[in-house]
């Protein structure tokens, strides 16, 4: 058997470009740096306003409001109102029926409360105490 002198160079440059796809495969390096999400709120950011209980915003802060409803899971219904020094700010219909899931509602971002504003909530169904405003504090 003889090997021929252009089959020889094409083997090997075949086998050259197979060693640089693997090569390149298994020493690949992230392009970018990871990436660092900022403004996440902790635990002790997070805060739960019920009807009995308002917020008066710190000093250097912003109330950043994420959700508004009831306590109440299932078999609720009402209106839940949320003010900022005592003007309505936003209105949601907590109506559930038994068993079906949250009354919850998910507030669009960017609703914030600016430092010594009054934030209230009111409302529900006719248990007394059961609207809730859930957000958390920011650096303002």
């Amino acid at each position: 058997m003889k090997l021929s002198l252009p089959s020889a160079f094409l083997g090997a440059g075949v086998a050259i470009l197979v060693f640089l796809a693997f090569g390149f495969q298994f020493t690949a390096k992230p392009i970018n740096p990871p990436i660092v999400v900022e403004g996440v709120p902790t635990p002790g950011q997070m805060i739960q306003i019920t009807e009995l209980q308002s917020l008066m915003v710190p000093p250097g802060k912003l109330f950043v409001v994420t959700g508004l409803g009831s306590f109440k899971n299932s078999g609720g219904s009402g209106i839940t109102l949320l003010r900022f020094d005592g003007v309505e700010t936003v209105r949601v219909n907590i109506t559930t029926s038994t068993g079906n899931g949250s009354t919850v509602k998910l507030i669009p971002p960017g609703l914030t409360a600016p430092a010594g504003t009054l934030v209230e909530v009111l409302g529900g169904d006719s248990t007394p105490d059961d609207a809730r405003c859930w957000g958390y504090l920011a650096d303002a």
